[in-house]
C-alpha cells in the first residue's frame, strides 16, 4: 500500500546552477552533489536533481510548496529581485506565487493546504464540482473484523465499539480517532462521536472530544459532550 510521496526528480541542465537556485532562493537544505545529480530536502520534501536535457511541457504540471502568510511578501520580493520568471498570476483561494526554476519546471509557493481549499469551493464551488464524504479506508479499520463491518455499514459503529472493547488495544483507536481528524466529515464526525459516547478508556474520549471540538461540534453540542466526557 502506498502510504505517501517518496521523492520529487527533476531534470537539470545544469547542476550547480540549479543547486544554487534551490538552495539560496528557495532556502532546500543540500545534502550531496554530484557530477550527474544532487540531493537536497525541504522539510519531509526529498528533492533529486538529475542532469539531463530539460523539454518544459505546456500544460499546468507544476509543484507547489508550502510558505506562511508571514513570510509570503518577503519571498515574492526575494524572488522578484533575483529576476525569477512568474508564469502565471494566481486566481484561487490563498496566497500563492508562480514562478520558473532555472530549466522552466513551473513551481508554486502556496499559503493554505487542501482543507483551507475545499472550505472555499463549498463557499464557492468550481462549475461541475461534486464534494466526496471519504471512506475510511486503512490498516488501521480493517485489522479486526469489527472494523471491517463498520466500513461494509454491516454494524452500527456504537455497537461495534461496545462490543470490540475487550480485543482492542486501546492505542488502535487512538490511531483511528487521528486519522478521521484528517478526513472532517460527516461520516468522521459520527465516528468521533460514537467513540466518545461509547469507549470506556478516559485519554480514548478525550481524544475524540479534542477532534470534535476542532471541528466545531462540541461548541454545538457543549452540554452532551462535556457530560459525556
Amino acid at each position: 500500500m502506498l502510504k505517501n510521496l517518496n521523492h520529487l526528480t527533476l531534470a537539470a541542465s545544469d547542476i550547480s546552477r540549479s543547486l544554487q537556485f534551490y538552495v539560496e532562493i528557495l532556502g532546500f537544505i543540500p545534502h550531496a552533489q554530484w557530477d550527474q545529480g544532487a540531493y537536497l530536502s525541504l522539510g519531509q520534501l526529498w528533492l533529486c536533481l538529475s542532469k539531463d536535457s530539460v523539454d518544459t511541457k505546456r500544460d499546468y504540471t507544476h509543484y507547489a510548496f508550502t510558505i506562511g502568510i508571514q513570510d509570503f511578501t518577503d519571498f515574492i520580493l526575494k524572488l522578484r529581485q533575483a529576476g525569477v520568471v512568474e508564469w502565471k498570476e494566481n486566481r484561487s483561494e490563498g496566497e500563492s506565487v508562480y514562478f520558473l526554476d532555472p530549466d522552466g519546471h513551473k513551481l508554486e509557493a502556496h499559503c493554505g493546504d487542501l482543507q483551507s481549499r475545499l472550505q472555499a469551493c463549498r463557499q464557492n464551488p468550481y462549475q461541475g464540482m461534486k464534494f466526496f464524504e471519504p471512506v475510511i479506508r486503512s490498516a488501521v479499520i480493517v485489522r479486526h473484523n469489527f472494523w471491517k463491518e463498520i466500513a461494509g455499514g454491516m454494524i452500527d459503529f456504537s455497537e461495534a465499539v461496545k462490543r470490540s472493547q475487550d480485543k482492542t488495544d486501546f492505542r488502535i483507536r487512538l490511531k483511528l480517532i487521528a486519522e478521521l481528524r484528517q478526513f472532517p466529515g460527516e461520516q468522521s464526525q459520527q465516528m468521533l462521536l460514537s467513540i466518545l459516547q461509547n469507549d470506556f478508556v478516559f485519554s480514548v474520549r478525550l481524544a475524540a472530544w479534542e477532534a470534535l471540538d476542532a471541528v466545531g461540534v462540541v461548541q454545538k453540542n457543549q452540554k452532551s459532550c462535556a457530560i459525556i466526557l
